[in-house]
């Protein structure tokens, strides 16, 4: 149904590497550009429903010519929606950045996000901490304001929508069920509507939207900061329509987020949050000032919480970024006053007292006073991590301080952020550990690897995985299916499709016994002494001992 690797578009221009995934309408390739050995993402236009593909040529052809007028107008609207997606420069939307037509379809071309999607994530570790989850939903509302400022709605918002890049970047993709809406005359543009269960309003299930209503993604984004707390689906909102309940969030999770997930996953759209800046007021209790774009205004709006919330709350950063009416980033302090200058195409959080700012497509680092004390000249970077930066150029990582000195070059593939002394990075494939001065203690030869935790690493070799310590020694044998991180001293793993828990002696405390049968839910990591598994069809708590709570 899909190109074969190996195919060339474009008179060449660009070769198709794999295939990464197909939808309703639409397959999804990683490319490369080839003059340029540049990684690409490619989406191809094609209804999996109605059109057939000639294996010898690629060129697609329509089943059934009853349909060629749904395929025309659907292939028109694909079209569109590029171009709407390459108009929003946003540093939190995927980029496109080509779009041509071949084959009796249509292409659009894209970045390659190195990464994988936030549901890739939750099947892999299970649930998030409070402050990873509001980090992550923080950066994906950001740049859905982006989106509701052209008066636009995603329409898909879920974890699979979401990539989390290599490099910690929070980016949306997958604009295919989005709409755009005409103050005059509703809505203008759309392609299929999303409807994923547990994630979509009860409005979208029943297809009345006719209206720009920025709380319908919302709902979107706030179940799907409950799946990341929780690791659980919300319930299907025509379930609690006929009084399938939501379980509240527990009493372990910060008042401020309780009450935002819970005024998101309103069933009543008028009950919910209207805006992204409402929601983002109500995540972090911030009582002064979330500045977005407005939707039907081309003014800068401000949003203010409850009255009775305290003015300055310890738990912000210092400084906030915020974006202007013309789209350009700056900083507020916690009372709304801009301290930073609206001029920047891109801005993140202040990180170890830097904060990663783009202009002109390229990435620096700012001072809390504003002073570029490294200039925005990179391709690609991420926040400081003990002392050091990722900094890319020409498709290749290294490390600067905060002096801007390049500790080490930039050469490698890859590379993830520093951890407990020592950072992941990947050449010729394979994945090793460098230290602070750039000397590559634990060398490049695993096929995949995770950052230290507890001080143990999870590395892959021959499709199996296992744990290193700082020196590189194999203390747990490379034997399991799947593992992740060790967390209270205890590792999930997994062998003959089965779930347990290890030490790091390597001895397997709770037995391979737990099923993987939700892809969604598939493991726990330990965290208050207890872990969330599954077993035929059920969810349970376990303590260290494996003593089983049934979870309510």
């Amino acid at each position: 149904m899909f190109l074969t690797n190996g195919t060339l578009l474009q008179s060449g221009k660009y070769r198709i590497i794999r295939h990464i995934g197909s939808g309703g309408f639409g397959c999804t390739y990683e490319a490369e550009h080839t003059m340029l050995c540049h990684r690409v993402a490619i989406k191809e236009f094609f209804v999996k429903d109605f059109c057939n593909r000639d294996a010898s040529t690629g060129r697609v052809t329509i089943a059934t010519d009853n349909k060629k007028e749904l395929i025309k107008k659907l292939h028109s609207k694909f079209i569109e929606e590029a171009k709407a997606i390459f108009s929003m420069n946003h540093p939190g939307i995927v980029r496109v950045t080509d779009i041509f037509e071949e084959n009796e379809t249509a292409y659009y071309v894209m970045e390659y996000i190195d990464g994988c999607s936030l549901g890739e994530v939750l099947e892999k570790r299970g649930v998030f901490t409070e402050e990873e989850a509001t980090r992550i939903i923080r950066a994906a509302a950001e740049a859905l304001a982006h989106v509701h400022s052209t008066n636009r709605l995603h329409l898909d918002i879920k974890p699979g929508n979401i990539m989390l890049g290599n490099n910690g970047k929070v980016t949306l993709i997958d604009f295919g069920v989005s709409k755009q809406y005409d103050e005059a005359n509703g809505e203008n543009t759309s392609t299929l509507l999303g409807k994923t269960p547990g994630f979509a309003p009860p409005e979208q299930m029943g297809n009345n939207i006719k209206a720009f209503t920025p709380a319908t993604d919302i709902y979107a984004l706030g179940a799907t900061l409950y799946k990341m707390l929780t690791g659980i689906t919300p319930p299907d909102s025509s379930s609690r329509a006929c009084d399938d309940e939501l379980i509240p969030l527990p009493e372990s999770f910060s008042a401020h987020v309780q009450n935002a997930v819970g005024a998101s996953l309103q069933l009543s759209r008028s009950k919910r949050p209207q805006s992204i800046a409402d929601f983002l007021a109500m995540l972090s209790t911030e009582a002064v000032t979330a500045k977005v774009q407005s939707a039907d205004e081309n003014t800068v709006i401000e949003h203010s919480a409850d009255d009775s919330t305290e003015l300055y709350d310890t738990s912000l950063p210092d400084l906030i970024p915020i974006v202007d009416k013309n789209g350009k980033w700056g900083f507020v302090d916690k009372n709304g006053n801009e301290v930073i200058p609206c001029k920047y195409d891109g801005a993140w959080y202040f990180s170890e007292g830097f904060a990663l700012v783009q202009m002109n497509d390229k990435w620096g680092f700012i001072d809390k006073n504003g002073n570029e004390v490294i200039p925005c000249k990179y391709d690609d970077a991420w926040n400081f991590s003990e002392g050091l930066a990722i900094v890319g150029i020409d498709g290749k990582s290294g490390f600067v301080d905060k002096n801007g000195n390049e500790v080490i070059p930039c050469k490698y593939d890859d590379a993830w952020d520093f951890s407990e002394g020592l950072a992941l990075v990947q050449m010729n494939d394979k994945w090793g550990f460098i230290d602070k001065n750039g000397n590559e203690v634990i060398p490049c030869i695993y096929d995949g690897a995770g950052g230290f935790s507890e001080g143990f690493a999870l590395v892959q070799m021959n499709d199996k995985w296992g744990f290193i310590d700082k020196n590189g020694n194999e203390v747990i044998p490379c034997k399991y299916d799947d593992a992740w991180h060790f967390s209270e001293g205890l590792a999930p793993v997994k062998k003959n499709d089965k779930w347990g828990y290890i030490d790091k002696n390597g001895n397997e405390i709770i037995p391979c016994k737990y099923d993987d049968v939700d892809i969604d839910n598939d493991n726990g990591l330990f965290s208050g002494g207890l872990a969330m598994v599954e077993k035929i069809d059920k969810w349970f708590f376990i303590d260290k001992n494996g003593k089983e709570y049934i979870k309510e």
